[in-house]
């Protein structure tokens, strides 16, 4: 037979108590584990809210140097394009993208900003090929060229081939030919679906190519808030369902404003502006 214990119910009782105090160690050191996970997860909080605490440090006082940047130094804006360029249809002058980009310059980056009118060419990069002397006389270091939208219509349709070439012969006339460095912003073409393709490509090719920057706004004209209503009441009289409203005109000169910001940073670092 086998030993029999005296107290049968002892050793029960020791096996549970090896058994809790099995339990009991490991729980503890399951505990440890678990609590070195959230200190870990705390300290690399920590580490983020820092970072992100001195990256908005580092924007806050980036913002506050750019908008001293400009301070003793005047742009010469000289607007070249179709009936966008003129304003149609901003409900006011001021709310167009022409102002509206002046007003950036002066607001966001502290510069004094002489805004030339916008020539009227009728519409086509050919005509606006006559407007060279106007412009070179008024000595622009800030050029916007925002054609095409009509060369492609259905009423012109003028081959792209042909406007590639006068779009170079326009940035030779401010450029080259005048011994000039301008800063220009060419600007893609505004709501004319397909047909305005070939004329953006030309247009990013010429950009690319001259190292000049391009300002697409078909992300702008996409959005139907940015055109109409028709028969506002605006300065170009009443509107139509296929310009720019003031939303859009905003959006315009915030997309210009963006090209050319880093641009004017360089040449002001470099004394050549």
């Amino acid at each position: 037979m086998g030993k029999r214990y005296p107290y049968p119910g002892v050793a029960l009782i020791c096996f549970l108590v090896l058994a809790l105090a099995a339990i009991m160690y490991f729980g503890a050191q399951n505990d440890k584990k678990v609590q070195a996970k959230i200190d870990e997860s705390i300290r690399a909080a920590k580490i983020a809210d820092t970072k992100t605490n001195a990256e908005e440090d580092a924007n806050i006082a980036e913002a506050q140097t750019i908008k001293v940047m400009g301070h003793g130094h005047t742009i010469k804006y000289s607007p070249m394009g179709d009936s966008i360029t003129a304003g149609s249809f901003a409900t006011t002058e001021q709310n167009d993208f022409v102002h509206k980009l002046s007003t950036s310059l002066i607001k966001k980056m502290g510069f004094s900003v002489t805004t030339f009118a916008a020539g009227n060419y009728g519409g086509l990069l050919s005509t606006g090929l006559k407007g060279l002397n106007g412009v070179n006389s008024q000595n622009p270091n800030l050029i916007t060229i925002e054609f095409g939208s009509v060369d492609c219509n259905t009423q012109h349709q003028v081959d792209p081939k042909i406007f590639e070439t006068e779009l170079n012969n326009l940035i030779d006339g401010l450029t080259v030919k005048v011994e000039r460095d301008p800063i220009i912003v060419l600007v893609t073409t505004w709501n004319q679906g397909p047909m305005g393709v070939p004329f953006d490509q030309v247009i990013t090719k010429v950009g690319n190519e001259r190292h000049i920057p391009v300002a697409n706004v078909e992300p702008i004209w996409s959005n139907p808030t940015n055109k109409g209503p028709e028969s506002s009441t605006t300065f170009n009289g009443p509107s139509d369902a296929f310009h720019p409203n003031d939303y859009g005109h905003e959006a315009i000169a915030e997309a210009i404003y963006q090209q050319i910001k880093p641009i004017l940073i360089e040449r002001i670092k470099q004394g050549k502006l």
